[in-house]
């Protein structure tokens, strides 16, 4: 199996709506996004509100399915609260993770829209790209799409790392997409030939230059002409990677995320972390067995 390309979660910022303020934070400090939002509503500048009443601060994957797998693995490992599972144990239940979800879930219908625990990647990139969000975190293709002519914040906006708590350091999940050829196929040659055309550093290039896909070839990600189509990549070169507990669970897995997209999703929606994440570690445990 080859990795055809990468992906790594950032946090878009529009420049009109975040960078003008006089306050300003840390970028690897927890409250930074919400301290510039806030701090956002003591400038004298215009507030965007008064020309979009639904304007908001924060969007993300909210919804109850794997993407807030993903959002929810870099909330807990930038703060100290573990990566779901590790040796073989579910480490969820612990103060660190307690205190980030009730920190995001005091989020909800304050610094970011009730709405966002439906929502899915196209949802958080339609309200920021449409100038409706400050912030939003998602994966690198939303900042080609950002960047395209009919974009209203084209040129408006930058990509940065997650926030972090202190100590900690920001954190991305990675995803990636994989090639593989069936030993069933009766074109295992061709194949395999095509997977190489598609894995090849002048595909990568293309596809990072068109496309804003993170490579997976060191050398197509620091060509000069891929960080000049796509600047935000030297942004994430520090960026610390985490992986879904996939290898960790094994056949489980799917099991295993939506017990704790489930949870997650709770917390979004009301409940409280220190009720939920016991209940949702016991069970992710019963089916690591």
């Amino acid at each position: 199996m080859r990795p055809r390309t990468t992906t790594r979660a950032s946090s878009p910022t529009t420049r009109s709506a975040a960078s003008s303020s006089r306050c300003r934070s840390s970028p690897t400090s927890a409250p930074s996004i919400t301290a510039r939002i806030s701090c956002r509503n003591t400038t004298s500048a215009p507030h965007p509100r008064r020309s979009n009443p639904n304007f908001t601060g924060f969007v993300w994957q909210g919804n109850a399915y794997e993407g807030l797998t993903c959002d929810a693995l870099e909330w807990l490992a930038s703060s100290g609260g573990g990566k779901i599972v590790e040796n073989g144990k579910c480490t969820i239940n612990n103060p660190q993770a307690v205190a980030m979800l009730t920190k995001m879930k005091g989020w909800i219908g304050t610094i970011a829209p009730r709405g966002v625990t439906t929502y899915q990647e196209e949802d958080a990139r339609n309200a920021f790209q449409s100038g409706g969000a400050a912030f939003m975190r998602n994966w690198p293709y939303a900042y080609a799409l950002g960047q395209k002519d009919d974009s209203p914040v084209k040129g408006k906006f930058d990509v940065a790392a997650l926030p972090a708590s202190s100590g900690q350091k920001p954190v991305g999940t990675i995803g990636g997409w994989a090639l593989a050829v069936s030993k069933y196929s009766k074109n295992q040659d061709a194949s395999i030939e095509f997977i190489r055309y598609l894995t090849s550093p002048e595909v990568q290039t293309y596809r990072a230059v068109v496309g804003s896909f993170v490579p997976t070839i060191p050398a197509v990600a620091s060509d000069p002409n891929v960080q000049q189509a796509q600047p935000f990549l030297a942004n994430l070169a520090d960026v610390e990677r985490v992986a879904r507990p996939s290898s960790e669970t094994g056949e489980n897995y799917n099991q295993v995320s939506t017990a704790f997209f489930q949870a997650v999703n709770n917390i979004e929606n009301g409940q409280d972390p220190g009720s939920v994440l016991p209940q949702a570690q016991n069970q992710i445990q019963r089916l690591l067995g």
